[in-house]
């Protein structure tokens, strides 16, 4: 792959943007993003020396914005940019010899790209995300299904899509076997909860749509209805302002909602809370799990344990106590053997000792 970088110094007196940019890559970045690239590579043709801050006084933006458009396109694979201590190097890609080979020889790189599925299989079996590179996501993009599924993510995530956007969305195509309608849903899901930014957050909860066995449209708004309704009132009855649950507490949930109803179950929680404080989920699911075994069905059912429960409790308290009446034990003070005293002989030695006094 050719390479034009920041040193060379060659006078032209027209631009060379390549056609496969114009065509694939503007119509995905943001404006000024297309405009830094442009302005930077003519600046390189011609030689001159650029630094972060010209770019951004010349464009008045913030640095960081002329940061993340390098960014942006070292993700496309159209330039490499690297930055250290002396500055900021540039790498512009000649990216019509790259997507010419793709174009020109698409079958033979679509056959040698298929050695990859054993690669993308293991990766599937050990939970982590295949890396697809930018030459394989353009030799893919040229069927007329990837197309389409780039097309529908970008209506999808209300923009282009960029390198990483690209990769998430073939992932869930080709690594987790996705229909193409299912993910639209899943990206519009996340967008709408706030996540859509997080492609980690969408990744993972693609994942766990995976294992569920989430293939149609359908199961997916079931499923998104519980996460809605069921999961978000089970933690309002905790006192948890969390939207979005932890994997151990949806198991939890997803176990005490096929056992009993949502009532009862935010019932439990309530008493947890009052009880520990908390929400305890291993509590409330003991409190659950005995419910399910005595057969409870609904609030009077609890009711009745309840009651039950405390008349049990009454009684035995009486019986403790009677058996302590019973036992003979009376209190220290009663049993205690009072002095007995001879009033008449005292005052006969009073009497005694007040004469004997009177003659001394």
């Amino acid at each position: 792959m050719s390479r034009i970088n920041m040193k060379n110094s060659i006078s032209l007196k027209f631009l060379p943007v390549s056609n496969i940019f114009i065509e694939r890559y503007i119509t995905r970045a943001k404006a000024v993003f297309v405009c830094i690239y442009i302005y930077a590579l003519k600046k390189c043709m011609e030689g001159q020396a650029l630094t972060i801050k010209n770019i951004a006084e010349d464009f008045d933006i913030l640095e960081s914005d002329v940061l993340n458009a390098w960014k942006f396109w070292k993700n496309e694979g159209v330039v490499n940019f690297i930055e250290n201590e002396d500055g900021f190097f540039i790498e512009f890609f000649d990216i019509s010899v790259s997507d010419s080979r793709v174009s020109a020889g698409k079958n033979d790189d679509l056959s040698s790209l298929s050695d990859d599925k054993t690669a993308v299989k293991s990766n599937r079996e050990k939970g982590r995300i295949p890396d697809y590179s930018i030459d394989e996501l353009n030799a893919y993009s040229e069927e007329e299904e990837i197309k389409n599924l780039f097309k529908t993510a970008e209506r999808a995530f209300s923009s282009m899509l960029d390198y990483s956007k690209m990769k998430l969305v073939f992932s869930l195509y080709d690594w987790l076997n996705m229909p193409t309608d299912v993910i639209e849903f899943l990206i519009k899901y996340c967008m709408k909860n706030g996540k859509g930014r997080n492609l980690r957050y969408i990744e993972s909860v693609a994942i766990d749509w995976s294992e569920r066995g989430i293939d149609s449209v359908e199961k997916a708004s079931e499923l998104v209805k519980i996460f809605n309704n069921e999961y978000r009132e089970i933690m309002k009855a905790f006192g948890v302002s969390v939207i979005v649950p932890v994997d151990g507490q949806v198991k939890f949930m997803d176990d005490w909602i096929k056992k009993l109803p949502l009532d009862l179950i935010k019932e439990a929680c309530r008493r947890t809370v009052l009880k520990t404080g908390k929400p305890a989920f291993e509590y409330a699911d003991s409190i659950i799990q005995k419910w399910y075994k005595q057969g409870v069905k609904n609030i009077y059912d609890i009711e009745k344990i309840d009651f039950e429960f405390n008349k049990t409790k009454t009684e035995n308290k009486n019986k403790l106590s009677d058996a302590k009446k019973s036992s003979g034990k009376a209190n220290n003070f009663v049993n205690y053997e009072q002095r007995k005293w001879d009033f008449d002989a005292l005052n006969k030695l009073k009497g005694e000792l007040l004469d004997k006094g009177s003659k001394d």
